[in-house]
């Protein structure tokens, strides 16, 4: 190590996000190892990034102050272009700890990520062993009414599957769903693809309810059915017994 270089090694910058940096081995300008706040070491990083602070720690919450990239092998992008990786679990993120979203989208208020995966690194791994081209992330087919994102409750679903539980999730109810109130009867409707099917008019909530349950749950078998070879067992399985509750 020649005079200039020793000198280097002991520098302490602050970074943008307020961390400091500590260089503990310098072996050229584009190549020097440093320590964030004495926990973190990172390699390879350049002499003139660490001056003008612009290390990130890969621990910092910098994802709607709660998800961090963390250090593994999965990026974040590639050739400036989010990964489906990061889009899914930042967007998963966002239906979670998003106060704008939340409030647009109030099914989500209770919703929470499991801790493991505020770590993208985490997310990425699952991410990429259970991944299917074209499938939806889902918390609460496995787990009727889960509220909770994590590894033993999510899954990957086709969007038709998806769509037909993502039906009234935005608004409160006064009824049940698939109930509302027409004159002094209760009118019953089913929506597929984005149309409502009326499916009746009865004369009590209770009645009207069940002619939905009925139906939604019949809905629901024949597509676990169609699409029985492209979803893994443990999904078919919680379609083919779903039970429909009066808060789905």
């Amino acid at each position: 190590m020649n005079n200039q270089s020793s000198e280097k090694v002991g520098e302490m910058w602050i970074s943008k996000e307020g961390y400091i940096l500590k260089i503990i081995d310098y072996i050229s300008y584009k190549n020097c190892t440093i320590e964030i706040d004495n926990k973190y070491v990172l390699k390879n990083k350049t002499y003139q990034n660490i001056k003008n602070g612009e290390v990130k720690n890969p621990y910092h919450f910098s994802v709607y102050n709660i998800g961090y990239i963390g250090i593994g092998k999965y990026k974040t992008s590639i050739c400036n272009k989010p990964t489906l990786a990061y889009k899914c679990w930042n967007s998963m993120l966002q239906r979670c700890y998003d106060k704008k979203f939340i409030d647009k989208n109030l099914w989500y208020s209770k919703c929470e990520v499991d801790y493991n995966w505020h770590n993208f690194q985490n997310f990425a791994e699952w991410f990429e062993k259970n991944y299917v081209k074209g499938y939806e992330l889902d918390k609460d087919i496995i787990n009727n009414g889960n509220k909770i994102y994590s590894p033993t409750n999510c899954c990957f679903v086709p969007k038709e599957i998806n769509n037909l539980f993502a039906n009234c999730k935005k608004q409160k109810r006064t009824f049940p769903i698939g109930v509302s109130k027409l004159r002094n009867k209760y009118l019953c409707q089913l929506s597929l693809n984005g149309i409502n099917h009326k499916l009746g008019i009865f004369d009590t909530v209770e009645e009207a309810f069940n002619e939905y349950k009925k139906q939604k749950e019949n809905q629901i078998k024949k597509l676990a059915i169609y699409f029985k070879n492209s979803i893994n067992k443990k999904v078919y399985n919680s379609l083919m017994s779903y039970s429909i509750k009066v808060t789905n």
